[in-house]
């Protein structure tokens, strides 16, 4: 068993067989392009695994074409147990303040190993969310969540 150690700690872990069955119902993110890091309002986490592998995860919430999109790229560094990023990717929310934007950021741009707390490339992926704009996105901090915290091999 892995787990990550970052985020929201107290989120109870969901089952695996349960997260694959709503990972497969939901529908894959409508495209909304890319964006350069420097034009957006980009925050950013670290996680780190037990097995001492980190993660870096930078995102932002942005207007295109008006409508909200959540955009975002990760990287790693270490030799740990990188076929449990897309499970966990897949089960991040992001937030702003109590509104739930989206789930499953996988889209988000993968750029490889490299130092803890960069991403090697200032590219992030972006999507559509459901939500649509509102004029207090532009100044409030999104978050993520983790919606699992427990992976097996």
């Amino acid at each position: 068993m892995i787990t990550p150690r970052s985020l929201s700690r107290g989120a109870a872990a969901l089952g695996l067989t349960a997260l694959a069955a709503l990972s497969a119902c939901a529908p894959a993110h409508q495209n909304a392009g890319t964006v350069d890091i420097r034009s957006v309002d980009a925050h950013g986490t670290m996680g780190r695994w037990t097995t001492g592998e980190s993660y870096t995860i930078v995102y932002a919430v942005t207007e295109t074409a008006g409508r909200t999109a959540v955009c975002g790229a990760w990287s790693y560094f270490g030799g740990g147990p990188s076929m449990h990023y897309p499970q966990m990717l897949r089960s991040m929310y992001v937030y702003i303040g109590d509104e739930r934007l989206m789930q499953n950021i996988e889209f988000f741009n993968a750029t490889g190993k490299t130092e803890p707390g960069n991403l090697g490339e200032r590219t992030l992926n972006c999507a559509f969310s459901d939500v649509p704009w509102q004029p207090a996105f532009a100044t409030t901090a999104p978050r993520l969540k983790q919606g699992q915290t427990t992976f097996v091999e």
